[in-house]
């Protein structure tokens, strides 16, 4: 898994950003609202899910299951956006439940992205092994 911290990094906050949208009722979703949010997105998230990424990684390595590792990435995330949000309701800017959504958000959007990059590795790694498994066929025709 060496793409795996770069690759959530990358898609996870996009994702949590067209999630975030749909979820607060952003209409019309078109191109250009999307792109007016993947910069703040990409700011306040890469750094987060590229070390999520390299954290997931090193519980792989430890012997943790997937599913246990799916729910450390929704914590981490709920974590992320709490702490995000934190300022804004000490200061009073927030009020209501509304803005609650944004962690339960951002862990559905971390769960997804781990869950595809999980996916990916696996098929990655069975092709691997299939490709494996057939070059000794073909050395020893010639």
């Amino acid at each position: 898994m060496p793409f795996h911290a770069l690759f959530l990094a990358l898609v996870t906050p996009a994702l949590a950003a067209i999630l975030l949208l749909v979820v607060f009722g952003a209409r019309p979703l078109g191109v250009s609202l999307v792109l007016a949010t993947l910069a703040p997105a990409y700011v306040a998230g890469f750094a987060p899910a590229f070390l999520a990424g390299r954290f997931d990684r090193s519980l792989a390595r430890r012997g943790w299951r997937a599913v246990g590792r799916l729910l450390v990435a929704a914590g981490l995330a709920c974590i992320t956006g709490t702490i995000l949000l934190a300022p804004l309701h000490l200061t009073g800017r927030l009020h209501g439940a509304l803005p609650l959504l944004f962690p339960v958000v951002l862990a559905l959007s971390a769960v997804l992205a781990l869950t595809i990059a999980q996916l990916s590795a696996r098929l990655l790694a069975g092709m691997r092994r299939r490709n494996a498994k057939r070059r000794p066929l073909s050395r020893t025709a010639f």
